[in-house]
């Protein structure tokens, strides 16, 4: 199988159908690939989704089943001077059996009981040795195995920038951005490409440990696309002109509110099939030998 390629998906801007889009990708690239998804988001939305097609609520979580308690435990070992534990990633992973049996999750948990993930991004921010907080994620992965067991590992990024939210971007290989296409938030899309920029070179080119922290993550992400969701009617994109050279995918997501409906229930929407060829973009992107991006 090899080592996992790893994707983020991300907006600054709420709204524009970025945890739908990555169940309904993963459903599609899961005809190809064994996915990982996990949940980077405090608000648990694909994690909800995702426990909908097993049944579950999040309410039915114990603490042990979500990313919360990993990041948790690897700050409590690092506080008692790096004591040695394991962590059981039967309970902690979870697969999509009702929906496609290739797609695997991490759930993150409004209620964990030691707060949600926006508290833990607190608790490793102010952390003394703060900069040692950002390979939890790094770590986890390792420990595991989690790459040589997948082909895609999945992050879907929250609207915010914290310290998990960094660990994803340096982690992943490639990023794929969701937006509405006016004119401020495609503006909104510029501006994260050049924040996921920055992120890198902050931590890989400015810091005094930046070699390292480049040796430990690698090359900087590299963006697959932007695709346009929410379109209305046949008019063009008006925002396209603020992307300049940006790759736009050419699939245009139009009926969210029935795909997202259909999702809250555990259910795949018949109205899906425009992710399908979303996804068909994305796979021509991906070598599927060696699944580096085709340029």
């Amino acid at each position: 199988m090899g080592r996992a390629k790893k994707i983020f998906v991300g907006n600054y801007k709420g709204g524009v159908g970025k945890t739908t889009s990555v169940y309904y990708l993963a459903h599609y690239l899961a005809e190809r690939y064994k996915i990982l998804l996990v949940d980077l988001d405090p608000q648990c939305s694909l994690s909800e989704i995702c426990l909908k097609s097993t049944e579950r609520d999040l309410i039915d979580l114990r603490d042990d089943e979500s990313l919360n308690y990993a990041l948790d435990m690897y700050l409590q070992s690092k506080k008692l001077n790096h004591a040695r534990f394991s962590i059981d990633t039967r309970k902690l992973i979870k697969n999509c059996s009702r929906n496609h049996r290739n797609i695997d999750f991490i759930p993150s948990n409004l209620f964990y009981s030691n707060g949600g993930l926006d508290e833990l991004a607190i608790d490793m921010t102010t952390e003394q040795a703060g900069l040692e907080n950002l390979f939890i994620l790094h770590n986890f992965l390792l420990d595991h195995q989690l790459e040589e067991k997948y082909d895609l590992i999945i992050f879907d990024c929250p609207p915010t920038n914290n310290l998990i939210t960094q660990s994803g971007f340096l982690l992943s290989d490639y990023f794929i951005i969701p937006t509405i296409m006016d004119k401020v938030s495609t503006k909104g899309v510029a501006h994260y490409i050049k924040i996921v920029n920055k992120i890198y070179e902050k931590y890989c080119a400015n810091k005094d440990y930046a070699p390292f922290i480049k040796l430990v993550f690698g090359d900087k992400p590299k963006l697959l696309g932007v695709f346009e969701t929410m379109r209305k009617g046949p008019s063009l994109p008006q925002g396209q002109s603020e992307l300049g050279d940006v790759k736009m995918y050419e699939t245009a997501i139009k009926h969210l509110n029935s795909i997202s409906e259909a999702l809250s229930n555990g259910e795949i929407s018949p109205e899906h099939l425009k992710y399908k060829e979303l996804a068909d973009e994305v796979k021509r992107d991906l070598d599927p030998t060696t699944l580096e991006v085709t340029l």
